[in-house]
């Protein structure tokens, strides 16, 4: 498909245009003021140059050029250093991105208001976190730690053992987050048996806006045990069904430990298994990877109580109880069904999410018909749902540019595959360079993340 004649990537990228134009002249309100949320503009902004990041852009993307010949052709280990490389400098622009944050991850990780958990890992033992830990997170003014579950602090803890200085944590905490971007390209492979999908879906995985903007909150960091886990349950459809299901559970175990919401993705996961199994006996096939996956998340479980005295569901029940009391009490359920619905499609890429909307549009017109080996249409339909499922049940009011960063791979998966359909191989091109200069224009304007 001729790309200049496509309307959908002219939308897109006008739609880009006119929403970081608002961003820059402070005109766009993210959130709410109704609800009683929103992010504020910065009043003391560093400079941002933008001459540096449309020369950083350009290189980028001549790197790209370069690399998109070999990744197609390249053996399984040469792919993984270009990957790997890719990576790298993935994380170095993003952290220059970052970098144009009026706060330092330093003071970001430090500030009782911005997360509390680096504090609370200080002042608290792994024993009192688990084996007390209603108790423990009452203790605390942070409602980011009594609302959560235990696994964040202990993450801290751990990071804290391991790392003196928090501006080091800061960077470690930004570079296992970009570790999704790997994740994503793997399961691209395995699904669309297409590299230049997955390389492009690696890409875009990168410079999510909502992702980079909130570096370095820990919901950066919650899709990589989720979304390995749906690689590991992709896996065990071929090959050593037994291992992979049972290390997939015990992933979702450490998934629920660390934060709950990412299983949200659970109607995704069990819709690609369920096609993947096939076969005279694909039920069977379903029911014991559903069995072997189960079986691993709670012998996890009941080892980590045996070990800690951790009781997950009184922990998870007292978060659920802190956050119902919370919306109840702060968030107004009517204006949030739409404002969420706008919060998050800025925060994934305003050009992404007007490149996945034209082409449920086109679907439509097309009488649904897309290639048997994609996968995409059953993926596209569970995404919308859980959307619609997460947005409507009323558990998150606001704030989803933060809450619903685990949402934004999967898209930025569909984003990829419908680019190569619909535009070609470079049509990516498009919604990559506009998420860059979105994280960049906004993270320069807006207070996603304030330190007291």
């Amino acid at each position: 498909m001729n790309i200049k004649k496509d309307w959908s990537l002219w939308l897109a990228g006008i739609s880009q245009a006119f929403i970081l134009y608002l961003i820059w002249n402070h005109h766009l309100i993210i959130g709410s003021e109704a609800g009683n949320f929103f992010y504020p503009y910065i009043k003391y902004q560093r400079r941002l140059d933008l001459g540096i990041a449309l020369i950083a852009l350009t290189i980028f993307f001549i790197y790209i050029s370069k690399i998109e010949a070999f990744i197609k052709s390249s053996s399984e280990r040469k792919e993984l250093l270009l990957v790997l490389l890719t990576y790298f400098i993935g994380l170095a622009l993003e952290c220059w991105i970052r970098s144009r944050y009026p706060f330092s991850l330093a003071a970001v990780i430090q500030d009782k208001t911005a997360t509390g958990f680096y504090t609370a890992a200080l002042q608290s033992s792994f024993s009192h976190i688990l084996q007390e830990f209603s108790e423990f997170a009452s203790q605390f003014p942070s409602a980011h730690v009594q609302a959560n579950m235990p696994g964040k602090t202990l993450f801290f803890k751990i990071l804290q053992m391991l790392l003196n200085f928090p501006s080091l944590i800061g960077f470690f905490i930004i570079a296992i987050s970009n570790l999704t971007a790997i994740i994503i390209f793997y399961i691209c492979k395995e699904l669309f048996r297409d590299k230049l999908i997955a390389w492009s879906a690696l890409l875009l995985c990168l410079f999510i806006p909502a992702k980079i903007q909130f570096q370095p909150i820990l919901n950066t960091v919650s899709p990589v045990l989720i979304y390995m886990s749906f690689f590991l349950i992709i896996l065990s459809t071929k090959k050593r069904m037994k291992l992979y299901s049972l290390i997939a559970g015990i992933t979702l175990f450490f998934q629920f430990l660390f934060d709950p919401v990412p299983f949200g993705l659970g109607l995704i996961f069990l819709a690609i298994l369920f096609r993947l199994c096939t076969g005279n006996n694909f039920k069977i096939k379903f029911c014991n990877i559903i069995l072997f996956v189960t079986l691993g998340f709670c012998g996890a479980g009941i080892l980590f109580y045996a070990l800690t005295g951790f009781n997950l569901v009184d922990g998870f029940i007292y978060c659920l109880k802190d956050a119902s009391h919370f919306n109840a009490s702060m968030r107004p359920y009517s204006i949030w069904v739409i404002e969420n619905l706008k919060e998050y499609v800025i925060g994934a890429g305003i050009a992404s999410s007007t490149i996945l909307l034209c082409s449920i549009f086109k679907l439509h017109k097309m009488n649904w018909k897309l290639p048997a080996e994609g996968n995409a249409g059953i993926i596209l339909a569970f995404f919308v749902l859980t959307i619609l499922i997460l947005n409507f049940s009323g558990a998150n009011r606001g704030e989803v540019t933060r809450l619903w960063i685990f949402l934004t791979p999967m898209q930025a998966l569909l984003t990829a595959f419908f680019c190569k359909y619909n535009y070609g191989k470079n049509g990516f091109l498009n919604p990559l360079g506009a998420s860059y200069l979105q994280a960049s224009i906004s993270i320069n304007s807006i207070g996603f993340v304030l330190v007291s």
